[in-house]
Formats: structure tokens, sequence, C-alpha cells
């Protein structure tokens, strides 16, 4: 290989803010891991799309290595080249068309043409580089991306929840208690919001759930007070470790958003496994935490639940080069049949509040059009588990995530969608249209755009659910839409148990079927600097299609009935049975 002739890789230019208050070299002795995105012999995302449109089907893992795996040709250059500037290469995984390498900053600033900088601002000291880096001109449209030599994105996402602390005696202390939280409301537990949903009768023996994680941990105290305690059985549950992440309860900050993940799909698919992916909290490698689960041939995951998210303008404003590589990995999940659900934030019209100059964004990954976003509701339910009432989830300066895409077009199942803005004037809601400018009408416009969230459900913290996390075992009563996320990977779990068949890529399906869900019409996402959308009949920004009808889900995709009357085994109606599950 020439090593003397280069050219530059598209998108790889580093972060550098406005805000420099100081930049000297990095420690060329200094060791760092970094991963190359390399091509694939054809694009996952244009196979994804056919699934997308209704062309296409999900593959098997066989049939995705030999249409998708990167070459061993294209392989052996990357490796050829790695060694030459004296990296190791960690892993080479063809399925995934990702090298990992660890070497020096000496060893990637000689490599990639470029200095490696410590860059202090006036929020933080981060590692990143100017202009583009280059590669030899041999590998050209082979490295599609480099990452993992910025440092800026860590501790970038953001777990979706919200919650009350409970006191010794397991209540909400009086001064916390919710203001404006809707006459009536009550902690549930999953079991009651899966009954109001009609979710259909099973466990989710045989199935496994990922749940990632980019922070926190768990001790097996959280696990007796709020499983056993509580009356309900300890799931199956198992970690894996990436790159270098732990179980962590010491992590206050995140420990609840991992207790609340596997309470929910615990109690809602009791008999599923859940692997639990720890990742580190640093964009530059959330590709590798969905890897893990997307080619664990082991524990063979059918849905990931995701209950973390950056907005997009921060996507857009650091780290643009990137979002091709994270879309290629959720279009990866679509294509082998993985469902992946994440939720849509806590704050409105803004996920996460980083300020008012991100007012009016969403979360990615929520945003991709390969995810089952998942927004919220407040819901109140009479004595029977049967719902009273369900409006958008909004009081209290939180409420439910939702809005429009800036990363990406309209996809399929969405067209001919209205979207309702709203804004505060003067105490009073008014609508706008999409340019902004004030209305006084009704009326909604059709979104040119990816809309957020596309399904919801029980996310209120007035209403959610009460669980142990920490080091301490402190309790806590949270929704968030973090409590969607898993609510909606737990009724996947189910479906995929009973109908012998993986949901895989739910969103053309569900759109195209909109009595499987309960239209929410009342409320808006207005939480924070005066923007946000409103409910409508049909989809909305703020509730997607609605909260689902499971039973009415589930017929709508079962190829056969139960047999014999109980969830261990499955029989079609004019073939031979299908493969037994056995009764352990």
């Amino acid at each position: 290989m020439d090593f003397s002739t280069t050219v530059t890789v598209d998108d790889s230019s580093g972060v550098i803010t406005d805000d420099v208050q100081s930049m000297v070299a990095s420690d060329v002795n200094q060791e760092i891991t970094i991963k190359l995105f390399i091509r694939r012999p054809e694009s996952v995302s244009d196979y994804a799309d056919q699934i997308l449109n209704g062309t296409a089907g999900p593959l098997s893992r066989e049939e995705f290595s030999k249409r998708f795996s990167s070459s061993d040709e294209d392989i052996a250059l990357v490796c050829e080249f790695a060694e030459h500037y004296n990296f190791n290469v960690d892993k080479s995984h063809a399925d995934s068309a990702t090298i990992t390498l660890t070497g020096t900053i000496g060893s990637f600033n000689d490599a990639f043409n470029t200095t490696l900088n410590e860059i202090t601002n006036t929020e933080k000291t981060y590692r990143s580089h100017s202009g583009q880096l280059s590669v030899p001109a041999e590998l050209k449209d082979i490295i599609l991306h480099i990452s993992g030599q910025d440092n800026y994105y860590e501790g970038a996402l953001r777990p979706m929840l919200t919650g009350y602390p409970l006191d010794e005696n397991g209540n909400i202390p009086a001064e916390n208690l919710p203001a404006a939280a809707i006459a009536g409301s009550v902690p549930l537990t999953p079991v009651q919001v899966a009954q109001a949903y009609n979710f259909p009768n099973s466990d989710g023996y045989g199935q496994t759930v990922a749940i990632l994680q980019f922070g926190g941990g768990y001790t097996q105290d959280n696990f007796i007070s709020s499983f056993t305690n509580q009356g309900y059985t300890i799931p199956d549950i198992s970690d894996v470790y990436v790159q270098g992440a732990t179980n962590n309860p010491d992590d206050i900050g995140s420990s609840a958003e991992v207790m609340l993940d596997s309470f929910v799909v615990g109690v809602v698919a009791p008999k599923a496994k859940q692997v639990i992916y720890f990742g580190p909290n640093n964009n530059a490698f959330l590709a590798d935490v969905f890897n893990a689960a997307l080619y664990d041939t082991v524990n063979a995951p059918s849905v990931i639940s995701v209950s973390w998210g950056y907005i997009e303008d921060g996507w857009l404003l650091f780290y643009s080069g990137y979002i091709a590589g994270i879309n290629d990995v959720l279009a990866s999940a679509a294509v082998l049949g993985i469902t992946i659900t994440n939720s849509s934030g806590d704050y409105g019209s803004i996920p996460y509040d980083y300020g008012a100059a991100y007012a009016n964004t969403v979360s990615m990954i929520a945003s991709s059009p390969y995810v089952l976003g998942c927004g919220g509701t407040s819901l109140l339910l009479h004595a029977n588990n049967v719902t009273k009432t369900e409006v958008v989830w909004n009081h209290d300066g939180s409420g439910t995530g939702g809005g429009k895409s800036k990363l990406w077009g309209t996809p399929t199942y969405q067209q001919g969608r209205r979207i309702r803005n709203w804004t505060t004037v003067t105490g009073a809601l008014q609508t706008l249209n999409t340019a902004g400018v004030s209305s006084t009408t009704s009326s909604a416009n059709n979104i040119n755009v990816r809309g957020v969230p596309d399904v919801a459900g029980n996310a209120d913290g007035s209403t959610g659910y009460t669980f142990y996390y920490g080091r301490n075992n402190s309790g806590i009563q949270a929704g968030g839409t973090s409590a969607v996320s898993p609510l909606w990977a737990g009724l996947v779990a189910r479906l995929n148990q009973l109908s012998g068949k993986r949901m895989g890529f739910m969103n053309p399906m569900l759109y195209i079927n909109t009595h499987v869900f309960r239209d929410i019409t009342s409320g808006n996402n207005v939480v924070l600097y005066g923007v946000g959308y409103g409910a409508n009949t049909g989809w909305d920004a703020c509730t997607g299609l609605g909260t689902p009808k499971g039973n009415a889900l589930y017929q709508l995709v079962r190829t056969g009935y139960v047999y014999p009357k109980s969830n261990y085994g499955f029989r079609t109606r004019t073939s031979s049975s299908y493969p037994r599950i056995t009764r352990r």
C-alpha cells in the first residue's frame, strides 16, 4: 500500500467550539481506542427502506451476512494500514462493518495526518482536532467514518426519566408532590397498565429483551425490593459490558433508569430473558453498544429497549459525520427483524432541557425512521383497571417529547399525516402554521419530515411505578417516556412469543392499522420556552398513533391459535405443529 498518497475522509472534521480558551497538543503517548466504519457490498439502509416501503422482508443472520458483510479484502487492507501505524486490531467484525483499533495518540496523528489537542472552553476540557482526517488513497471509499478520537460527547446521552423520591414510609414527601397532577392520579403498576392496554395473555417465555444502558447499575437488594417484596418474580437477567463499561450502582443519577427499565420489562414479560448491555456514555461508542446487542448470537435478542437519547441539534452541530453510521446500525436492526423502542423525551418539544436555543428539537435515536419512538400519556384507571381517562402527559414542568426531525425526511409510513404546532401567547394557546406565523385557526399542516413519536403509553410520574435503585436501595415513584420504551418492548416480547415470529420493524404495519390504538386527542406538549405541539385526531407529535390495544394488535399479527391453551407452544390451523417450547 502506498502510504504517501492520501485523501480526506468526508465529514471527518473534529469538534471545535466557538468559546475555546486554550488548546494544547494531546500527549502522544496516551492510548486511545477508535472505531472504523467500513463499506459494505451494498447499502443496509437501502434494503431497510424496502422493508419500510413493504417491498422486502427481514433477513436471517445467514442471509444478512451474505449480502451485507464487509469483504475480507477490505478488512485486510484496513488492518494493513492499522498495523503500519502501530495500532493493535482489537476486533474486526464483518457483519457490523466495523474495525476496532487501539494505539497511541501519536499513532493516530501519523495515521490520519492530524493533531489531536486538549481543548478547554467555558464548560469543559475535551479532546478533538481541526480539519478533515486523511487516509491512504487506496482506502478511499473503504473507510467511511472514524470515531473515538474525540471525547467531546462524554455524558451527552440523557435518560428520559422523571420521578419522585420516596421517604422511609414509601410515600412521596408532601413538599415534593406534583402540584398540577391530574385529579385522581395514583401510582400504578406495570400489571395494571398492561391490563388497561389489553395486552395479550402471555409472559414473554422464549424471548430475550435487550436493554441498553449508558451509566448506572443495580444491586441484588434493588431486585429483591422492587420485585420480590412487591409480589413479582425476579427475572432472568445477565449483563454484557461494552468498551470498558460496568454495572455501577454508585452512579445514582443513572441507576434509577437501569432499574425502571428492568422492572417494567420484568413485570410485563416476566419469563423473558433480560440482557443489559452497559456501555460508556459517549456518542462516539453508541454504535458499539447497539452492535453488541444486534450481533449477540448467544442471547439473540428479538427486541431492544433504549431509554436514552441526545438532541438532534447536538448531532448536527458537533457530530454530523457520524449520523449516517448510527442510522446504518439502526437500519441493520430492521433488516435483522429486531424491534428497537426508544423514549422520545420528557420536556415537550425539547427532549431534555438543553436551553432555549434548542427549544424545538427531537431526540435521536427516537427520530430515526427505523425506530419505534415512544411518547407519554397521563393515565387514570377505574378500579377494575379499565381506562378512565388518558391525555397527553404535561404538567409540573415535564411532558412527553415530540416534534419534527431536522435529520430525516418523511418516511413512507408517515406520509399524509398532519401536525399541529402550538405556542403560548399571553397565557393562551394558539396554533402556528409550519412557517411559525401566529394563526387563530385550529387547522393542522401536513408533516414534511419524520415526526416523533410513533406510539405512547403511561409516562406520568404521578401515575408512575414504585421501585428501588442505587447502592442505598432508595425508593422512587417514577415515570417519564423511559417507562414507555420498556413497556412496548415487553408487549413486543409477548407478541413475538404468541405469534411464533418476530414483530421486527413494526412501524409500517402500525401506521396502516390504526384501529389497534386508542387515539389520544386531548392536550399538548408545550412544556418549556412556550413552544410545542398539540394533540390531533390520528397521529400527532405528542402521543403518535396513541396507546396500544394489545389484543387487537395480537389479532393483527397472529398466524394461528395458541396450542394448547397455555404459553408453551403454537400450532397453525392447517399445517404441522410449530416447534414446541418445552415446559420448564
